[in-house]
């Protein structure tokens, strides 16, 4: 296929009874790595929409370093959505999920343009919100040109790397800015207003995130990213409940699986990467994905540099979400796995240092010790549901 030529998408039929296919929009795609000119045209376009959304999904900790300064810039003239799996700014960002949940009036939120960089993006609701809109335009950037449309609008493939493309929109929107007329006065007021309105938002969410809750094992991960604020520390995140708790909190740019291979080798993922770091590496984990993967505590390497918060709810709690499945009498022992095991017996076999929270206090002890600790050996702080 050339890069000239479209690329037509159609509806998966499971049961094959239609007799003709539905009609589906035509996504463009457009190899603009092999042409800059390209690039620069889409920028130029996304510079004059009244409501521009750069969506960041996961993407590797030093391309974001490449494109800091142009996503700085570009959050004055567009609203840019990213999580911890992207982002390695010092600061703390909203959760996506809880944006959706406080807009009053989704249609106010609604963007006129969009292009989604990266790979995956955890939020669910927010994924739902934007696969609701309908933007003038909606282009998906990826680096091999690959056709994943998250948000199901997608109208163009870009391929190109995202700090490339980041760094164009920048420059493209600071060259309309500079050149910015009497006439285009009232569709950057509007422009304003709407990512005002985005800002003030983001800004609820994250006040919000950080009044205390009465989950013992949210507190702790709310605790622990207060505990390391200002500490140089890399943080690992396992799938399902930890990743989407630690993105409310999160500091810095977050390591995680998620999208690869499910529960599989998120502990041995974060205890190789401790064995080669310069400074300590935590890996915040479930229960299910820790007794999954615990061979990986035999390593003889480790040592005190590693250090795991195990959050332990007893189960896989995120198959209680799927409609009907906790209807079934195979839900509890086969799904969700529910079980009364503690890892004491796990770090004791592997001579890992360990304790167990079972109230606020022993939580609150618990990070001190496991952030803190002058310990040579490995260290699980495990709290209970």
């Amino acid at each position: 296929m050339s890069s000239a030529e479209p690329l037509v998408t159609h509806t998966a039929l499971y049961n094959f009874a239609a007799e003709e296919l539905p009609e589906e929009r035509r996504i463009s795609m457009a190899a603009a790595s092999a042409d800059k000119a390209k690039l620069t045209a889409i920028a130029d376009d996304f510079a004059k929409a009244r409501k521009p959304l750069i969506v960041v999904g996961q993407i590797e900790r030093r391309e974001w370093h490449r494109a800091a300064e142009a996503v700085e810039m570009l959050e004055t003239r567009a609203v840019v959505l990213a999580e911890k799996l992207s982002d390695d700014s010092e600061r703390q960002l909203p959760a996506l999920d809880m944006l959706v949940e406080r807009m009053a009036d989704a249609a106010e939120y609604q963007p006129d343009y969009i292009i989604y960089i990266g790979g995956n993006m955890v939020a669910k609701a927010m994924r739902q919100f934007l696969q609701q809109t309908k933007p003038r335009r909606s282009i998906v950037v990826s680096e091999a040109g690959d056709v994943a449309d998250v948000m199901m609008n997608a109208t163009d493939i870009v391929e190109a790397k995202p700090s490339e493309m980041l760094r164009v929109l920048a420059s493209a929107v600071a060259s309309d800015s500079s050149a910015a007329s009497v006439a285009s006065v009232a569709s950057d007021n509007e422009a304003s207003a709407w990512i005002e309105r985005w800002q003030r938002l983001k800004a609820e969410a994250i006040e919000l995130a950080n009044v205390a809750t009465e989950n013992r094992q949210n507190e702790a991960i709310r605790e622990f990213f207060r505990a390391i604020r200002g500490k140089e520390m890399n943080v690992h995140v396992a799938n399902s409940l930890s990743v989407r708790m630690a993105l409310k909190y999160a500091d810095r740019y977050l390591y995680v699986n998620r999208g690869v291979n499910g529960i599989e080798g998120s502990l041995s993922t974060a205890a190789g990467f401790s064995i080669m770091s310069a400074c300590p590496v935590a890996c915040i984990i479930g229960d299910l994905s820790f007794f999954y993967d615990a061979n990986a505590l035999w390593n003889q390497e480790l040592c005190g540099n590693f250090r795991i918060l195990l959050i332990n709810n007893k189960c896989g709690g995120i198959f209680s979400k799927f409609e009907r499945l906790a209807d079934s009498p195979a839900c509890d022992s086969y799904v969700m796995a529910k079980h009364n095991a503690t890892a004491e017996g796990v770090c004791m076999q592997n001579n890992v240092a360990y304790r167990k929270a079972e109230t606020d206090d022993e939580v609150r002890d618990g990070i001190s010790w496991l952030v803190n600790e002058q310990c040579p050996r490995p260290m699980v702080l495990e709290v209970m549901g």
